[in-house]
């Protein structure tokens, strides 16, 4: 079973799933065939090498093997490694969390609620990735926490996938008061707040879920982080 699968809480779904993209596991094949090429290369010229490097045949010949052995090794190593990348990574997002997860004996996750998400952004994602559909991912989350990730298939749609599911909480949890009529807005004192806005320096729309003392602090706070601040929330 999955982590994500065993991780699950009741009442819990997973509304998006994302996986590394293919080009993982096509780089691993490419780095093995390209030494056991350079390993051919050396098993077949290895007495033209042995003349080149003024060696004896007999010497020559155990380094060869030493190196053809030890390229081979490596090889086979990474392509184990980058298929086992491939494979058991983990992204999603589900109805309460964002879930990030790596590796099989030690185990690398980045587990957060959805009202602990800060930002979600596609990070150095290059002509390459553009071109092919991968790229980073980061995410940030309240306290300070972060996490990284590379080659994630089709990360703009992931990042979409986490700022719907974080609008859809929010709207979720602002049903009830809503509930009590047109006047029975909270009262303007401390809390948790979503401030929303653009970038000054990306010019990309923004999002914070962060800690203030009044509406009027939030969008202080938001501003002061280098947003321009259109919209202010409380949750």
């Amino acid at each position: 079973m999955s982590y994500l699968a065993s991780s699950l809480i009741p009442g819990e779904t997973i509304t998006y799933q994302a996986r590394n993209h293919v080009i993982v596991y096509v780089r691993a094949v490419f780095r093995l065939l390209l030494v056991l090429a350079l390993t051919g290369g050396l098993v077949v010229w290895r007495e033209e090498l042995a003349h080149t490097i003024g060696l004896p045949p007999s010497d020559a010949e155990h380094y060869i093997t030493w190196a053809v052995a030890a390229l081979v090794f490596y090889a086979v190593l990474k392509f184990v490694m980058l298929t086992i990348r491939y494979w058991f990574r983990e992204f999603a997002v589900t109805t309460r969390r964002v879930v990030m997860k790596g590796g099989i004996i030690h185990r690398q996750a980045f587990d957060v609620q959805l009202h602990q998400v800060e930002s979600a952004v596609v990070d150095d994602q290059g002509l390459l990735g553009r071109l092919l559909g991968y790229g980073k991912v980061k995410i940030t989350a309240s306290g300070g926490s972060s996490a990284r990730w590379d080659y994630i298939a089709k990360p703009l749609e992931f990042k979409r996938h986490i700022e719907t599911a974080i609008s859809t909480r929010i709207a979720s949890a602002a049903t009830p008061a809503s509930s009590a009529g047109p006047t029975a807005s909270p009262p303007d004192g401390p809390g948790r707040f979503r401030v929303v806005g653009v970038n000054r320096q990306t010019g990309e729309d923004a999002e914070l879920v962060l800690e203030a003392q009044s509406l009027a602090n939030a969008k202080v706070k938001g501003e002061l982080k280098g947003i321009a601040v259109t919209a202010v929330d409380r949750l």
